[in-house]
């Protein structure tokens, strides 16, 4: 491929991904707006997005990079089972990691279950944890490159 190409397929493939995010948390808001719960907007925004993303990205790849996705390293999608349960189990079992290995103390609050799911589909997670537990932590970067996390995901490498 040449390098105008290349450029321009990464400048039209992050287009696509801020305008996949934009459209999915607008119709998600249009959900906030009839009074749907934030947690069940904030699923509906996720999965819009990937679709929005997918569809964009696939749009570009054939219409004005003239390639198929393969071309591209986008495979066909393709869902399978045991990936969707990866993807429950590899957050529950990041927490269960922290929960046993890093010190600290739980605080009781008031917030109900709903409140609780709200904050958690936003991606607030582990704050403030100390960086002498980076292989738990990820430091600075973040949870996602803790030492669970990259297990959970080293099938990619593999």
């Amino acid at each position: 491929m040449k390098t105008g190409k290349m450029i321009l397929s990464i400048a039209l493939s992050i287009l696509a991904l801020v305008v996949a995010q934009v459209l999915a948390q607008l119709l998600a808001s249009v959900l906030l707006l009839v009074h749907i719960s934030a947690f069940i907007g904030n699923v509906a925004a996720d999965i819009l997005y990937f679709l929005f993303a997918y569809f964009l990205l696939k749009l570009i790849c054939r219409k004005i990079l003239r390639g198929d996705m393969s071309e591209y390293n986008i495979p066909k999608f393709d869902l399978k089972l045991k990936w969707v349960i990866v993807a429950f189990l590899l957050p529950i079992a990041v927490m269960a990691v922290y929960i046993l290995f890093v010190p600290g103390t739980f605080v009781e609050n008031s917030l109900d279950a709903v409140l609780k799911l709200e904050i958690l589909s936003y991606g607030i997670f582990f704050t403030g944890l100390g960086a002498d537990l980076f292989l738990l932590t990820g430091g600075e970067f973040g949870i996602e490159s803790s030492v669970v996390a990259v297990m959970g995901n080293a099938h990619n490498f593999i």
